[in-house]
C-alpha cells in the first residue's frame, strides 16, 4: 500500500470541500469524483483503520442510480440533505486525520502536498 498516495487523494479531496465552488453536496461529489474515486479497496491501497469509513462513504455516495447523462454520483449528492452532506464531508476529514497521523515523521507530507496542488 502507497501511504502517499491515499494521503494525497485525502487531502486533495479536503482541500475541495474547503476551498471549492458550489454547495457542500456539490463539493462532496467533487472531492469523491475527482479524487477519492481512484482509492481501490480491491488491491488493500485503503488501510485497515479507515477502510469501513471508505467503504461507507463509498456506498452511500454512489446509491442512486444514473440520470439521462448525469452518474450516480451527481445523482446521489443531488438527493442529498446538507446536513447528511455535512457528515460525509466529516467522514472524510476524519480519513484524512487518520492516515496524516500514520505519518507522524512527516516523510511524505510535503512532497504529497506539492503533487496535488
Amino acid at each position: 500500500m502507497a501511504l502517499d498516495y491515499v494521503w494525497e487523494k485525502l487531502y486533495t479531496a479536503v482541500n475541495i470541500l474547503a476551498t471549492g465552488q458550489g454547495t457542500i453536496q456539490e463539493r462532496l461529489g467533487s472531492a469523491y469524483a475527482d479524487s477519492l474515486i481512484r482509492l481501490r479497496t480491491d488491491i488493500n491501497e485503503i488501510p485497515d483503520e479507515i477502510r469501513s469509513d471508505f467503504e461507507a462513504l463509498d456506498k452511500a455516495l454512489t446509491r442512486e442510480e444514473a440520470k439521462g447523462d448525469e452518474g450516480t454520483i451527481v445523482a446521489t449528492v443531488r438527493s442529498m440533505e446538507s446536513d447528511e452532506a455535512v457528515r460525509h464531508a466529516e467522514t472524510i476529514l476524519h480519513m484524512f486525520d487518520r492516515v496524516a497521523k500514520m505519518d507522524p515523521q512527516n516523510e511524505y507530507h510535503d512532497r504529497a502536498a506539492r503533487t496535488s496542488l
